[in-house]
């Protein structure tokens, strides 16, 4: 029988992991950050062209490091191991970086899928709610260009099913938190056959997952307030402070980030997962 999922002793065995591994993956981890920045920089400046790019070089980038830091979690940097052994930096690229790269696929497309039909169903409550609304010259409105509006009771149905969808896409998200160090540990990729592991243990997950995401929230907030700061200041161009603090914020985000949620599945799935397939 599985063990039960603790938020303290997840989180804890995170931060742990963190104080381990970082260095193991420090290049991938810096690579990935200023890419990480300079995406958010491009975005921010309406460059979308230069932001998509650099976004999916951060993503290879993001992946090596995962790669690496997966590696280290399952101790496969062993002599005569070289086909899973950590590249200088935490630069490699090799089968685990592949697979991890078609969990990433796999759940962009579930996602991009679920989001339409999300947003199908939120529409068509919209539409059937204005009509209802509308009643009884719905029809003779809309062939003559009417336009949808709500009344309070008419947002309050719509904004309910948006919050309830939006909940529903996160349980589907923590359901299948664990794809990735089973895709690891097994050594083919994992997403649906991860669900089993999850059952009932959401809400222990989403606790530990906010205190791990705490530390990078406050480098993000920190990271802005120091902008705000020098831009209201004579301290320079108020463009470059803007580049200086989104390139601190990607690597302060991407050196807490990754490391501690490779701890924190790793952990999690060598608890839950089949006793002969831990990561470590």
């Amino acid at each position: 029988m599985a063990a039960p999922v603790s938020v303290t002793e997840g989180a804890g065995a995170a931060f742990s992991f963190l104080k381990r591994s970082w260095r193991r993956a420090a290049g991938a981890l810096t690579l990935a950050g200023l890419l990480n920045g300079a995406a958010a920089f491009s975005f921010l400046n309406r460059d979308f062209a230069r932001a998509c790019g650099l976004f999916v070089a951060c993503l290879l980038a993001s992946i090596m490091a995962q790669g690496a830091l997966f590696r280290f979690a399952g101790g496969a940097n062993r002599p005569g191991d070289q086909g899973s052994s950590i590249g200088p930096g935490g630069f490699q690229w090799g089968a685990v970086e592949g697979r991890l790269l078609a969990v990433v696929l796999l759940r962009g497309l579930l996602f991009g899928l679920l989001g339409a039909l999300f947003l199908t169903v939120v529409a068509a409550i919209y539409v059937g709610m204005a009509a209802a609304e509308a009643a009884p010259g719905f029809a003779v409105a809309a062939q003559s260009g009417w336009r949808p509006t709500l009344g309070l009771l008419g947002w309050a149905v719509v904004a309910g099913a948006g919050l309830a969808g939006l909940a529903g896409l996160g349980w589907i998200a923590l359901r299948l938190y664990l794809a990735f160090p089973a895709t690891v540990a097994l050594g083919r990729v994992q997403l649906l056959s991860t669900w089993v592991l999850t059952r009932g243990r959401v809400l222990p997950i989403l606790g530990a997952l906010i205190l791990i995401a705490l530390p990078s929230l406050g480098v993000i907030l920190a990271a802005r307030f120091g902008r705000g700061l020098l831009a209201s200041g004579a301290w320079g161009d108020r463009r470059l402070i803007a580049g200086i603090c989104s390139l601190i914020t990607g690597l302060g985000h991407n050196f807490l980030i990754a490391p501690l949620s490779v701890g924190l599945m790793t952990h999690l799935y060598n608890r839950l997962g089949p006793e002969d397939a831990g990561v470590t």
